[in-house]
């Protein structure tokens, strides 16, 4: 599994790419995509709104982008969670757990 790389008081572009349909395969270009950052206790971190939203990028096969705030309270060396979740226009849910480590940019 991947681990998102967070880098301590920097700006993070986070992506979920290649949202498709589970029935049809098609690729979903009208999603309400969302991405939460939580601690190991399960609550989220401060310093962002959440839940984020990640925009549908046009003309992409199932590409959604959103900007976390360089701001977020995270430490370095720690492992968070990164909870994505999408939902589309028929109602077809789908959830997403990735590690998010903390890092100093050198």
């Amino acid at each position: 599994m991947s681990v998102l790389t967070l880098l301590k008081g920097n700006t993070l572009v986070a992506e979920l790419q290649n949202l498709t349909n589970s029935v049809s395969g098609d690729y979903v270009p009208d999603a309400t995509v969302t991405i939460t950052l939580v601690d190991g206790a399960g609550d989220p971190v401060v310093g962002q709104t959440w839940p984020a939203p990640l925009s549908y990028v046009a003309g992409s096969n199932g590409l959604y982008r959103g900007i976390l705030s360089g701001a977020m309270d995270i430490a370095p060396g720690v492992v968070y969670d990164a909870v994505i979740d999408a939902v589309d226009n028929e109602g077809s849910t789908g959830r997403w757990n990735m590690p998010a480590r903390c890092n100093v940019r050198r």
